[in-house]
C-alpha cells in the first residue's frame, strides 16, 4: 500500500525558511557591532585628539614659563617692567601650538604697574616676597593654564648682606667717587687705598646665612692667639662672597691669610643682590597709614606707639597702624649731611626739618618704620623671646632708610679726632661718653644736648635689636664709632642688608678699642613671616619657580 505523504508534515519537514530567517538574524546583529565598532573607534579617535591637544596645550603653557625664565637669566630687571606678550607667540619647531604670558600683579594690586615693586611681588603672609605669571597654552582649539610662583633670595634669607665691601663713601675724608666698584674693579682702578674695605674681626660672630656681593676683608689676630671672626651656624648656612677674601691691610696685627671660621657653606658663585636706589615704593606703593614730616621720635610699647613730632612735642600716643606701615618724610629740605666724625655737630637741632626718625621699645605686633633720610636706634628694640634672646611669635618689625641706619652714640670729645680728619691707621681721641640714666618721654630740648643728656639716649651698652634692617643707599652704622671706650657687644636678631658697609668699631681690630663687637643672629621666622611690605632686591638672576598650579584660561 502506498503511503501518500501528508502536505503539512511535508511543509513541517522543509528548513528552507528558517535558514533564511537566521541568515538575516544574523546579518542584522553583525551590522550592529559593525556599527557600534565603528561609533566606537570614531570616538576612541576624537578622545585621542582632544587628549592629544591637551597635551600638547599644556606643554606649549610650559613653553611660555620657559621663555620668561629665559628672559630674566638675561636681564635680572626683566620682572620689574611687568612683561607680557603682546600677541599669542607659536611654539618653536610646531605649527599649531601657541602660548602667550603675563605678569600678575600682586593679591593687593588690580593692575601690575612698571617699575613699581609693590604691585607686582607679594608682601603678605608667607608669600611674602614672590610673584607670579600666568602662561596659556593652545593647541587645536583647547587651552590650559599654569600659574608659576617665582622666588628669589632676597635681603630676608641672610642675616648679613652688601652690596660693597667698603666703607661708605659718604663717611670718607674725600667723599671718593669710585668706591662703587667691586674688588677686583677697584684694583684696575687703584683705588683699594682710598676705598678701604671693612674688616671682620676676631670676636664678630655672623650666626647664619651671608652674602656679599663683593670681596670680604676678614682680620684674623696674630696677637690673639690665631683668634678668628665666625661665619655660620652649620653646613645648612651659605656663606657667599662673591669676590672671594682677603686679609685686612691696614692693620699689621692681623694676618695677611684670611682663614675664619666657617661653620656654614662657602661659595664665590652667589647671585647679584642689590638694594633699590630708594625707599620710596613704602610712600607711594605701600600708602602707609601714618606719615610724619621732619624730626620723629617713636618709642615701641607693644602694640601701641607713643610719638613725638615738632608739631606735637608733648608726644600722643597712637595704635599700630593696621596696615603696619609708618613713613617719615623731609619737611621742606635736608641741608646738613650726617657724619660719624664730628661728634660735637648739634644734628637735633640742625636736620630737624629732616625726616630722622629715632627708635626704641618693645614691639608684639608687625611694623615697617621707612625714613626719608635715617633711623636712629636710640635704645634696645625687641620683641617676645626665650632666654636666650632668640625672638619668639609672630611680631616682625622692618627699620628701612634710605640713607643710613644708626646706632645713636652721642659723645664729647677732642674735635680733631672726631671729624674726618683721618689716616689709614685712624686717629686716637680722648671721648666722653654721654651716659645717662633713661628717662621716660621725649627730650625737653630738640638740641644735641637734649638727644644726649636729657633725654637718656647716651651710650648704649650691649645693645639689641629684634629686626630686618635694610639701608637702600648708604649703611647701617654706629654714631662716632672712633670715640669712647668698648661699647661692648651689638646684638641682632634679624637681618642687615646694605648698599655700602658700615662701621661700628674701631679699626684698632685686636686691642679692645670703641665701638662694639658683632653677634648677628638669624631670624629663621623671617623666612615665611617677614615685616609689611619689606623691600625686594631690584638686580637679581636668582629668581627660581617655587611652585607651579593648573588654573583656568581666560
Amino acid at each position: 500500500m502506498r503511503i501518500v505523504p501528508h502536505p503539512i508534515r511535508r511543509r513541517v519537514h522543509d528548513e528552507s525558511g528558517y535558514t533564511l530567517i537566521f541568515a538575516i538574524v544574523v546579518m542584522f546583529v553583525s551590522s550592529l557591532l559593525i556599527t557600534a565598532a565603528l561609533a566606537s573607534t570614531s570616538g576612541d579617535i576624537h578622545l585621542t585628539r582632544t587628549y592629544t591637544s591637551q597635551q600638547k596645550a599644556y606643554f606649549a603653557a610650559q613653553a611660555g614659563i620657559q621663555v620668561y625664565e629665559y628672559h630674566l637669566s638675561v636681564e635680572p630687571n626683566y620682572w620689574l617692567s611687568c612683561p607680557k606678550t603682546s600677541s599669542t607667540v607659536a611654539v618653536p619647531g610646531t605649527t599649531e601650538e601657541t602660548y602667550k604670558y603675563e605678569t600678575m600683579p600682586s593679591s593687593s594690586q588690580t593692575t601690575c604697574k612698571a617699575n613699581e615693586q609693590l604691585t607686582i611681588v607679594e608682601s603678605a603672609s608667607s608669600a611674602n616676597g614672590t610673584f607670579r605669571i600666568k602662561s596659556i597654552g593652545e593647541s587645536g582649539g583647547v587651552k590650559r593654564s599654569i600659574v608659576a610662583t617665582l622666588k628669589h633670595p632676597g635681603f630676608l634669607n641672610y642675616v648679613f648682606l652688601s652690596n660693597y665691601e667698603v666703607e661708605d663713601p659718604a663717611t670718607l675724608p674725600e667723599e671718593p667717587k669710585e668706591c662703587a666698584h667691586y674688588l677686583k674693579e677697584r684694583e684696575k682702578l687703584g683705588v683699594t687705598s682710598k676705598c678701604p674695605g671693612v674688616p671682620f674681626v676676631p670676636g664678630d660672630q655672623i650666626n647664619g646665612p651671608f652674602h656679599t656681593n663683593d670681596a670680604t676683608s676678614i682680620c684674623v689676630g696674630g696677637g690673639e692667639g690665631g683668634a678668628a671672626p665666625v661665619f655660620g651656624r652649620n653646613s645648612k648656612d651659605k656663606i657667599e662672597m662673591n669676590e672671594g677674601k682677603y686679609g685686612y691691610q691696614f692693620d699689621a696685627l692681623c694676618e695677611k691669610t684670611p682663614n675664619p671660621t666657617m661653620n656654614g657653606t662657602y661659595s664665590e658663585n652667589g647671585e647679584t643682590l642689590t638694594p633699590p636706589p630708594t625707599d620710596e615704593e613704602l610712600l607711594k606703593q605701600a600708602t602707609p597709614e601714618y606719615t610724619f614730616d621732619g624730626r620723629t621720635v617713636i618709642e615701641l610699647k607693644k602694640t601701641k606707639l607713643e610719638v613725638w613730632t615738632a608739631k606735637k612735642p608733648g608726644g600722643e600716643e597712637k595704635a599700630f597702624p593696621s596696615n603696619g606701615i609708618i613713613y617719615v618724610e623731609n619737611e621742606g629740605s635736608c641741608g646738613v649731611k650726617y657724619s660719624p666724625f664730628k661728634g660735637d655737630v648739634d644734628y637735633g637741632k640742625e636736620r630737624a626739618t629732616c625726616g630722622d626718625v629715632y627708635v626704641k621699645g618693645e614691639y608684639t605686633a608687625s611694623l615697617t618704620i621707612g625714613s626719608a633720610e635715617d633711623v636712629i636706634v636710640i635704645g634696645n628694640i625687641e620683641t617676645e623671646h626665650e632666654s636666650s634672646g632668640k625672638p619668639t611669635g609672630v611680631a616682625t618689625l622692618g627699620l628701612i632708610a634710605e640713607n643710613f641706619v644708626r646706632v645713636f652714640h652721642p659723645v664729647k670729645c677732642n674735635l680733631s679726632s672726631c671729624k674726618n680728619e683721618r689716616s689709614a691707621t685712624e686717629p686716637g681721641g680722648t671721648c666722653e661718653e654721654v651716659n645717662q640714666e633713661p628717662k621716660e618721654g621725649p627730650p625737653e630740648e630738640w638740641g644735641w644736648s637734649g638727644f644726649g643728656a636729657k633725654s637718656g639716649w647716651g651710650s648704649q651698652k650691649n645693645l639689641t635689636i629684634d629686626a630686618a634692617i635694610l639701608s637702600t643707599d648708604h649703611s647701617f652704622i654706629v654714631d662716632n664709632f672712633l670715640c669712647g671706650t668698648s661699647l661692648g657687644t651689638l646684638t641682632v636678631w634679624g637681618a642687615i642688608a646694605q648698599n655700602f658697609r658700615g662701621r661700628v668699631c674701631c679699626a684698632k681690630t685686636i686691642k679692645p678699642g670703641s665701638g662694639y663687637s658683632k653677634d648677628y643672629n638669624y631670624d629663621e621666622r623671617l623666612k615665611t613671616i617677614q615685616p609689611p611690605s619689606f623691600l625686594t632686591p631690584t638686580a637679581t638672576g636668582g629668581w627660581t619657580i617655587e611652585r607651579e598650579t593648573e588654573g583656568l584660561p581666560d
